[in-house]
């Protein structure tokens, strides 16, 4: 049986195994959390999987620190763009957390953080579960420097998200898009997303010196310094021909994700594309290509997808295959395929 009592500063928990009685230090100050931990021993005590070590108080490492290791860790390990990312979510963490040591995180304190990320802060399921992702990737760390026996993180389910079929424009409504920012800045961001299927922030940080007029290529730095290479369509290169210069990156206006989005929703408010967002353009591009026979192995390259099920939300916009292979067995062996019936 354990029990908790504040002293001084912090709780501390009270514990017994076998004879021999233990105190440690819970090193935060809400009784709450110290509760936490008690139980926590308490069950690891029952279940034979307690050990005295994660308890140590050198051993004690608390989450404003760690993170800040983890922090570290990332500058070296992962892209400029990562980094940013993480740093948010540890923010978003920490800010909820407080500076509690590591063994108080526990799967009962994330699904609190889950709900308190839908309810309080309005996060939608996409966003809840990108926040996990990178916490659980940085709990990992922590496994792997010894400061926690596994990772809480793993435990927990990421949030149900509503399988939507992707949201794309008709030529129509990105010739009308096209021509309302002709004379815009926000102009040149949206031509290079809707043929080449970058994202907002590839489209920001497109380099002159990963263009390639001559051969009709572009080489676009994605997630996780991944490259891929997109071919050049006709408008995009007479564009491009017209702008060529010394500059370092293509686009000439603000290499600001949130700024670009800002103006693209502006823009689109106006001539009643209330619906679409800047990542849009992205679906755009992959949606034409499926509707028009392109394969989705093919697309899967161009848009750089790690995986394949990724690809296959737009499967449902690919051309009656089914029918086009009897077809060909049809003309194989001589029969007239004016019709399906």
């Amino acid at each position: 049986m354990a029990f908790i009592r504040k002293e001084g500063k912090y709780y501390k928990v009270y514990f017994q195994i076998g004879n021999k009685k233990y105190k440690r230090s819970t090193r935060t100050t809400s009784r709450k959390i110290a509760e936490d931990i008690r139980k926590k021993i308490e069950n690891e005590i029952a279940t034979g999987i307690f050990k005295i070590e994660n308890y140590s108080p050198r051993d004690q490492k608390l989450l404003k620190e760690f993170l800040a290791e983890a922090t570290r860790f990332a500058k070296t390990n992962k892209s400029t763009r990562t980094v940013e990312r993480e740093i948010v979510v540890y923010k978003n963490f920490l800010g909820y957390c407080k500076n509690i040591p590591l063994s108080a995180v526990t799967v009962k304190l994330i699904e609190a953080y889950k709900v308190y990320l839908q309810d309080e802060r309005e996060f939608s399921p996409n966003s809840i579960n990108i926040e996990l992702r990178h916490l659980s990737a940085a709990f990992s760390l922590a496994v792997k420097y010894n400061y926690l026996p596994k990772n809480p993180f793993r435990q927990v389910r990421k949030v149900k998200t509503p399988k939507k079929k992707p949201l794309f424009l008709t030529f129509e409504q990105a010739e009308k898009l096209l021509a309302h920012t002709a004379n815009r800045s926000v102009y040149q961001y949206i031509l290079i997303a809707l043929n080449t299927g970058a994202r907002i922030s590839e489209v920001c940080h497109l380099k002159w010196k990963n263009v390639d007029l001559n051969h009709r290529l572009i080489t676009i730095e994605g997630k996780g310094s991944k490259e891929r290479v997109v071919p050049i369509p006709q408008q995009l290169l007479e564009f491009l021909k017209e702008r060529e210069n010394s500059q370092e990156y293509v686009v000439t206006g603000s290499r600001s994700r949130t700024e670009i989005t800002h103006q693209f929703r502006v823009y689109a408010d106006e001539i009643g594309l209330n619906e679409y967002t800047f990542h849009n353009l992205r679906h755009t591009y992959a949606s034409w290509l499926v509707q028009n026979g392109v394969n989705l192995k093919i697309i899967q390259e161009l848009l750089g997808h790690e995986s394949i099920q990724t690809t296959l939300i737009y499967a449902h916009l690919a051309p009656d295959n089914k029918y086009q292979a009897v077809k060909v067995l049809n003309t194989l062996f001589g029969f007239n395929d004016k019709n399906k019936g």
